[in-house]
């Protein structure tokens, strides 16, 4: 796990364009960072949290809302317990009276969960005790990096992914020859990606087909 600053990425990114302070403005620059952390964060998952929250269940009650701060959960624990996560779909198969489940009337203990969406879960069966502590882990936001001396901590091959990522945000904008230049650095962030074994089914939009259409 590496720590770099703000200022280290924005020194590379611009490194990426050619040292062109002049046509790529600081704000668009710091911008396109924290538009890269935010994109690569959602596929990889970099960032994470773990949080406990109290007198969280209520008797009988099987969904609840997500706390606030979370963009997707990963985890949960009951009780002291870590449950299984499941689907809805996977969930409605298996037991299809699970919105009435209770852990008295099945006889089962609570052992699994399954989100539903982004804001709220299901906890089957449905705890039978009020007021009981879960804590949950998940993926958070990166919180916009508000200086050069700003530090974030990365996994080691993370901050050139996230420098190649924002080169390309910006040449975006000029179109033409240089567009067609920044497919390059959208290949190596493709293979950077691909690189990692976990995220080797990932799927990302082509920039290469759209330039060669062109």
């Amino acid at each position: 796990m590496a720590t770099v600053t703000r200022g280290q990425l924005r020194t590379n990114v611009l490194t990426r364009l050619g040292g062109n302070n002049e046509f790529f403005t600081d704000e668009e620059i710091w911008r396109a960072i924290d538009d890269s952390i935010r994109a690569i964060n959602l596929y990889t998952g970099f960032i994470q949290q773990t949080t406990t929250h109290t007198n969280f269940t209520v008797s009988g009650q099987s969904v609840y809302d997500v706390p606030s701060g979370y963009l997707f959960l990963t985890k949960m624990e009951y009780d002291g317990r870590v449950l299984d996560k499941t689907s809805l779909h996977r969930l409605s198969n298996a037991f299809p009276s699970w919105p009435k489940d209770t852990a008295s009337n099945s006889g089962l203990p609570v052992a699994r969960w399954a989100p539903l969406g982004l804001t709220k879960i299901a906890i089957h069966p449905a705890p039978s005790t009020s007021n009981l502590t879960i804590k949950l882990s998940g993926v958070v936001d990166q919180t916009a990096l508000a200086s050069d001396i700003t530090t974030i901590p990365l996994p080691d091959e993370f901050a050139g992914m996230i420098e190649d990522l924002a080169s390309v945000y910006l040449q975006l904008k000029q179109g033409g020859q240089v567009f067609r230049q920044s497919a390059v650095l959208y290949e190596a962030f493709l293979r950077r990606m691909k690189e990692l074994k976990r995220f080797t089914t990932i799927k990302m939009p082509s920039y290469r087909a759209e330039v060669q259409a062109a």
